[in-house]
């Protein structure tokens, strides 16, 4: 698999929001969100965008672990409100306390890259970053003691890059988390907003290199197709679990009988319409007393459900529970725009 993680922001609420306990729910530690200073801020083009918002030296948070890997690629919409401080805004990391490489904005809108705080060559132009704009940036890192390298990419066009470098810092020298940054510094706080993020590795025959502007579309439950799971209210179980941010003990399913599922219809896509790359499910769960729980969320296309994805449940209070579904299971192809509309998703308690 390629494909590693893909963000929105859209499933975050409504635009105003502050967003910390959720981002916290969603990617945990390592992060520092003390500062209660994530809000969702308008989307480039639509629905919701990640804005972190300073008020502390430092407002960040890492994606979940994935398979160790020495070449990573990101892509993510990005507006920053001013540019008057050098700051990482994108880090690589190898494991929870070790960066190799920080992608940093500084003073006329230089993007400059460092190896745990070591310059690295060639940076781009002046001026490649304006504040209170949107572009689309894609970073392709790859780490090693000397045949290092890096390309970053605003809005399809190389503008920074290097390569026969040193880019390892310590630890395994490989990949296996992305921190999404923001910073405030001696001359003026940051907003540093994100939206419609992917992140590869070089794997495989899809998704495997820089993908261009993308966008992240969000779809919720919105009918029942199979219902095992017990409601705790009303009369739908897609009705219990389709709210945007999830409210939690409002109303919920739940299930005591390992092999219970529920199956769901979803709404539609109403933005993307071609060259689907992926998709991702979020779902958000607790246990009611001590005893860890098996859960594992799919997509199911026809009669075919994606195999694997399962999880374990530990915490009384909700964490968000995500698994990638690169390809249909169905056809074992990258998903079609019909594909999507007649998807169909599930919990199962396993």
């Amino acid at each position: 698999m390629a494909l590693r993680w893909i963000e929105g922001f859209e499933t975050l609420g409504s635009v105003g929001a502050n967003i910390t306990a959720l981002l916290v729910r969603k990617y945990g530690p390592p992060l520092d969100l003390s500062a209660s200073g994530a809000v969702l801020a308008a989307g480039r083009f639509f629905g919701a965008s990640g804005s972190l918002r300073m008020t502390s030296p430092v407002l960040c948070f890492s994606t979940p672990a994935f398979t160790p890997t020495a070449t990573v690629i990101v892509g993510c919409a990005l507006k920053v409100d001013n540019i008057t401080y050098p700051y990482d805004i994108l880090r690589f990391y190898d494991g929870e306390s070790a960066y190799h490489v920080g992608l940093q904005v500084v003073t006329n809108g230089i993007i400059r890259l460092n190896r745990a705080g070591t310059t690295l060559p060639g940076e781009s132009p002046p001026y490649t970053l304006a504040a209170g704009q949107w572009y689309y940036m894609e970073v392709k890192v790859t780490i090693d003691d000397s045949a290092g390298a890096y390309e970053v990419r605003i809005n399809g066009t190389t503008v920074a890059s290097a390569s026969g470098i040193d880019t390892r810092n310590s630890g395994t020298g490989l990949i296996d988390r992305v921190q999404f940054r923001g910073w405030t510094g001696a001359l003026a706080s940051v907003y540093t907003n994100f939206d419609d993020v992917y992140i590869l590795d070089t794997s495989g025959t899809d998704n495997n290199d820089f993908l261009g502007s993308q966008i992240v579309e969000a779809v919720f439950p919105n009918s029942n197709v199979q219902s095992n799971w017990t409601r705790s209210t009303g009369a739908s179980n897609a009705a219990c679990v389709d709210e945007n941010p999830s409210n939690d003990d409002t109303d919920y399913v739940y299930s005591t009988t390992v092999g219970n599922k529920d199956i769901y219809g979803v709404t539609s896509c109403t933005r993307i319409n071609a060259n689907i790359k992926g998709v991702q499910l979020n779902a958000d769960a607790r246990v009611t007393d001590t005893t860890p729980q098996g859960l594992r969320p799919f997509a199911k296309s026809g009669a075919t459900e994606t195999s694997g994805g399962s999880q374990t449940v530990t915490s009384t209070g909700y964490d968000v529970f995500p698994v990638l579904a690169q390809y249909n299971p169905a056809t074992g192809a990258l998903w079609t725009p019909a594909e999507i509309t007649a998807m169909q998703i599930g919990i199962e308690h396993v």
